[in-house]
């Protein structure tokens, strides 16, 4: 994911050398041609196909490999041959060959995002006469480059300030591996060169989802290439068979810096280049190309990428996490064999009984890419964050691995957070509802296997029936107690009542929330208005709350701000963030608007909006795009009836069934010039409802008794 709004002034810089660019793909796609060069060497039915190390060819699929004890297999596929019957030229050789698979999709056709950084590339300046640049297009249904075909792949290169279109090739999914490969093998036969680099471009979704979203294809096996199916394309390509590696390979995209993609990297290049969390929807700062020096390795590239990626977001009133690393993949070895030993230690400490310290140190893990209600979670943590979350349960193998970790993140940015390891891994723990499909998926990449088989005891346990009974706090049924007034200032009279938990459901508790619900007078159901963490359990299992006479209004709108990443996990006492998530109709579809809560903005700032997404994973769709005057809002609420049928009279409601909960719509507004205000202000006349929600170690949630509340003005 990456890409939410356009790149402002920056951009402009280079558009008039942009137009003046692709004059060479106008007039009627009177296209420069690599025929039109004064080149030799024309190859006719090149065969492209490809022959594997140790004699096994790429048409067998699942065929073994040698083990490492990471790898136990590896799928292999047969490339695109995107060369025969196309006439082009093998071009001289140079000193390096980049390659860019820039799968378009709604980045480019809704937010031109592509053709910006197409903007940057051709601006940049870099030295075509050392340095090859070739770009594999498609995943859109439009495209805003002139020349660039809809809906369509093609393949370009930049030279010498000009956009060269070499072919146009179908409709090949950019998911598929065979794609992927086809182009490498294009790219490398017909552009050879001493050193090479390869660059993934669009959405990124973690370890599970993996990357891309070919826009043209609702299928998510087109749409999509999982991590393992990135490896079976590297593995397939004519580089990998004649022993030749990229310098390194680079993911702008979301979510794609994790220890499963380093391990599998670790086979096909030296180093990785990629973030941990979101990338803003500029991305990459391409004119990191205009510093590549002929002698320089792929550690210093890397390290261009990242200090460009900086300074770019640096002049950005940054208010969201940002992150960047550049792993030495020639360490990946040590950090995995690390990495299972750490695995192996935690997995004996869960046969010993120590599940619940396991998940409430996963719980306390802030999750990579938490963007809202309705986009899911991805259970994309920190490895270092792990490491020291779990240090006195395993202090050797923690410090072993963040040791080793060290040595391989040799290079990175962070902004809003700090300490990261650089490397994130899936640990599943909040989303529960898709355990069974992603731990099969996760299984399917073939790697750390003593890790995936701590896993798998780790979510028998997680999902398994609760360990503690927790009914003696959770019974719906609700409490009368005193009617509070509300006094003629306006104040409200506290009401207090405490709650005691056993020893056991203490032990087992990962957090507790007060929580506030206002009646619906129309169908007497509640509506949340409030789920505040600022709820103390003492020593002795007791839990007290306050009725709180005050909420957050969105423009004098009453809103429930719902914390992200369940556990953030970071609040670092120099600099406290905390982002929410506020569920809404954005122009009548939903979407979730993102509140960050800092020192720098203590009264909250919204930052924008994620949209919910119809893709079968709402994780690709994860972009911010901001809010503007003239956009229509409508908050939603979610709604209980509480010790009632919930199924009791609610047709006559205009409510919205979203993953089989009620959300209530509240009234529409439209933004002005001023924008989106967050308030504390008093809360309203009516009935309300005040009491406690538990979540356990196994992310079950209960309520409490609650307490029933009047406010009216004397």
């Amino acid at each position: 994911m990456k890409k939410y709004e356009s790149h402002g002034l920056r951009k402009s810089i280079t558009l008039i050398l942009f137009i003046c660019a692709v004059l060479s793909v106008l007039s009627g796609c009177n296209v420069t041609d690599m025929r039109d060069m004064n080149n030799t060497d024309i190859i006719n039915n090149i065969d492209n196909s490809v022959k594997v190390k140790n004699n096994v060819t790429a048409n067998i699929v699942g065929a073994n490999t040698e083990s490492d004890g990471r790898t136990q297999k590896q799928q292999l596929i047969i490339p695109k041959d995107y060369i025969s019957g196309l006439m082009l030229s093998v071009q001289p050789r140079k000193t390096r060959t980049i390659m860019v698979y820039m799968n378009g999709s709604d980045l480019e056709s809704q937010y031109a995002a592509a053709t910006d950084d197409l903007y940057e590339m051709l601006g940049s300046k870099f030295d075509s006469k050392k340095m090859n640049l070739v770009i594999f297009t498609g995943g859109a249904k439009r495209w805003h480059t002139p020349g660039v075909p809809n809906n369509l792949n093609a393949i370009f290169k930049i030279d010498n300030g000009r956009l060269i279109k070499l072919a146009q090739i179908g409709k090949d999914p950019m998911g598929y591996p065979e794609t992927l490969a086809g182009f490498i093998n294009f790219g490398s036969k017909l552009f050879p060169a001493d050193k090479y680099g390869l660059i993934f471009w669009n959405h990124g979704g973690g370890s599970i989802v993996g990357y891309g979203s070919d826009e043209r294809y609702i299928n998510p096996n087109k749409a999509m290439m999982k991590l393992s199916e990135i490896d079976a394309a590297l593995g397939s390509t004519n580089l990998y068979a004649n022993d030749k590696k990229f310098e390194f390979i680079g993911f702008d995209t979301c979510l794609m810096a994790t220890l499963k993609m380093a391990c599998i990297g670790e086979k096909y290049a030296d180093y990785m280049v990629a973030s941990e969390e979101l990338e803003p929807d500029p991305g990459w700062d391409y004119y990191f190309m205009g510093d590549i020096k002929p002698n320089d390795s792929g550690r210093e590239i890397g390290k261009l990428v990242v200090d460009y990626y900086r300074n770019f977001y640096n002049n950005w009133d940054i208010s969201d996490v940002l992150t960047m690393s550049l792993t030495d993949l020639s360490k990946m070895h040590e950090v995995a064999a690390t990495f299972e030993d750490f695995a192996a230690s935690a997995k004996y400490q869960l046969a010993n009984g120590n599940y619940s310290y396991i998940s409430k140190a996963r719980g306390r893990s802030r999750m990579f890419g938490s963007m809202g209600e309705f986009a899911g979670e991805t259970d994309m943590i920190d490895t270092g964050n792990l490491a020291q979350s779990l240090k006195e349960l395993l202090p050797d193998e923690s410090g072993t691995l963040l040791s080793e970790l060290n040595d391989a993140v040799i290079y990175k940015y962070e902004a809003n957070i700090k300490d990261l390891g650089g490397l994130s891994i899936y640990f599943p723990f909040a989303n529960k509802k898709d355990l069974i499909y992603n731990m099969d998926v996760y299984k399917s990449i073939n790697q750390l296997p003593e890790y995936t088989d701590f896993l798998d005891k780790f979510c028998s346990v997680l999902d398994s029936r609760p360990l503690v009974n927790y009914r003696t706090i959770a019974d719906t049924v609700i409490n009368h107690a005193e009617i509070i007034n509300l006094n003629s200032d306006g104040n409200i009279k506290t009401g207090e009542y405490n709650i005691s938990l056993t020893p056991e459901q203490v032990d087992n508790l990962l957090e507790v929330r007060q929580t506030t619900w206002r009646k619906n007078d129309v169908d007497n159901s509640y509506i949340q208005i409030e789920e505040d963490k600022n709820v103390s359990v003492s020593d002795d299992g007791e839990v007290g709350i306050k009725f709180n006479d005050v909420g957050t209004t969105l423009n004098g709108r009453f809103i429930c701000l719902y914390e992200l990443g369940v556990n953030n996990g970071w609040h670092d006492l120099n600099n406290k963030r905390i982002r929410y998530a506020i569920p809404v109709k954005l122009n009548d579809s939903d979407a979730d608007l993102i509140a960050v809560y800092s020192d720098k903005y203590p009264d909250g700032k919204i930052i924008g909006a994620v949209p919910a997404g119809d893709d079968v994973y709402n994780i690709l769709d994860k972009k911010i795009v901001p809010i503007r005057a003239g956009d229509n809002i409508q908050i939603l609420y979610y709604a209980e009836t509480f010790g009632e049928d919930n199924n009791s009279e609610l047709d006559s409601l205009e409510v919205n069934d979203r993953k089989r909960e009620l959300w209530q719509k509240g009234e529409e507004f439209t933004v002005d010039e001023n924008g989106l205000l967050l308030q504390k202000e008093k809360l309203q006349e009516g009935e309300y409802l005040c009491g406690v929600s538990f979540v356990d170690i196994q992310q079950n949630k209960y309520y409490s008794n609650f307490i029933e509340i009047e406010n009216r003005i004397k």
